[in-house]
C-alpha cells in the first residue's frame, strides 16, 4: 500500500492507495505556525493501515513539508517518504521557467491527461477550484503549456464581506434564481453565478487562443468543483482527487 500526500494552503489531503484503487482519504489542517503534528483523529485513521510501504508528498507549502513527513514517520516508522520535485513528474513542460509551476498544477494536469486525453490524443483544460481558481492547459500530445490563476471563489466571498460593512458572510450555495431579491441571495448569485460565468469565459478564451479548431476536454477539481459543475455544462468531468492520482501515477512511473 502507498500514501499520496497533497499539502495545500489550507488542508492536507492524503490518499491511501492499493495499486490504482483509492482505499480512503484522510484530511487534516496543513501544518504551520504552532501546529507541529497532525490531529489525533488523523493518526487513528492512519493507524488502521498496517501495510504502508512508502509515501510521496506534493507540497505548495514548503514550511509544512518536513513537519508532515516527520509526523508520518512517527506513525509508520522507517518508511520511505519522497518529496516530489518537477523531475519526478512524467509530463513535458513548456512553461518559460518550469521551476515556477506548482507541482500540484503539473500533477493535476498529468492525471487529467492520462485519464481523459492520452488514448484519443485530446487536449485538456484543468480547472482547480480551491484557495485560488487555477486554469491549466495540456496539448493533445500531453505537454503542459501553462494557464491562468485567479482569486478563489471562497477567498473572494470572504473578502467581500470583510471590506463591505453591510454585506454579511453567506453560505456558498447557489440561489434558485440569478436575480436576487434579498441581500443574501444577491450575494450568492453574484459570487456563484458570477464564478460560473468567469470560468466559462476563461475556458472560451483559452480554447480560442491555445486550441483553435479543437474542443478540449474540461476537467474540474478542487473544493467547490462539485457544486459549480452542476451549473456549468461546459465542464466535461468532475474529479475530486486529481492531484492525488497524479502523485500515484508519478510514484508508479518511478517504481518501474
Amino acid at each position: 500500500m502507498f500514501i499520496a500526500i497533497d499539502i495545500g494552503n489550507t488542508r492536507t489531503t492524503c490518499g491511501v492507495f492499493q495499486g490504482e484503487f483509492l482505499e480512503t482519504l484522510i484530511n487534516f489542517p496543513t501544518l504551520r505556525g504552532d501546529t507541529k503534528t497532525i490531529s489525533d483523529e488523523a493518526k487513528k485513521q492512519f493507524a488502521l493501515f498496517k501495510d504502508i510501504q512508502d509515501a510521496c508528498i506534493a507540497s505548495v507549502v514548503p514550511k509544512a513539508t518536513y513537519p508532515t513527513s516527520d509526523a508520518l514517520k512517527e506513525i509508520f516508522g522507517d518508511i520511505e517518504i519522497r518529496v516530489l520535485s518537477h523531475d519526478d513528474i512524467p509530463i513535458d513542460c513548456a512553461y518559460k521557467n518550469p521551476d515556477e509551476v506548482g507541482t500540484d498544477r503539473l500533477l493535476g494536469s498529468l492525471a487529467a491527461y492520462t485519464k481523459y486525453g492520452s488514448a484519443d490524443k485530446k487536449s485538456i483544460v484543468v480547472i482547480d477550484l480551491g484557495t485560488a481558481t487555477v486554469f491549466d492547459c495540456v496539448d493533445k500530445d500531453g505537454t503542459y503549456l501553462g494557464g491562468a490563476i485567479a482569486l478563489g471563489i471562497e477567498s473572494g466571498a470572504k473578502h467581500l464581506s470583510t471590506i463591505a460593512a453591510q454585506l454579511p458572510p453567506v453560505p456558498l450555495e447557489f440561489p434558485k434564481r440569478v436575480l436576487g431579491k434579498t441581500t443574501e441571495d444577491s450575494m450568492r448569485s453574484g459570487i456563484l453565478f458570477g464564478a460560473v460565468s468567469m470560468v466559462e469565459g476563461m475556458v472560451k478564451r483559452l480554447t480560442e487562443e491555445v486550441f483553435p479548431k479543437q474542443q478540449p476536454i474540461v476537467v474540474a477539481t478542487g473544493g467547490l468543483a462539485r457544486i459549480l459543475t452542476e451549473h456549468a455544462p461546459f465542464i466535461s468531468h468532475y474529479e475530486a482527487n486529481l492531484v492525488l492520482n497524479g502523485i500515484r501515477i508519478s510514484h508508479d512511473q518511478k517504481k518501474k
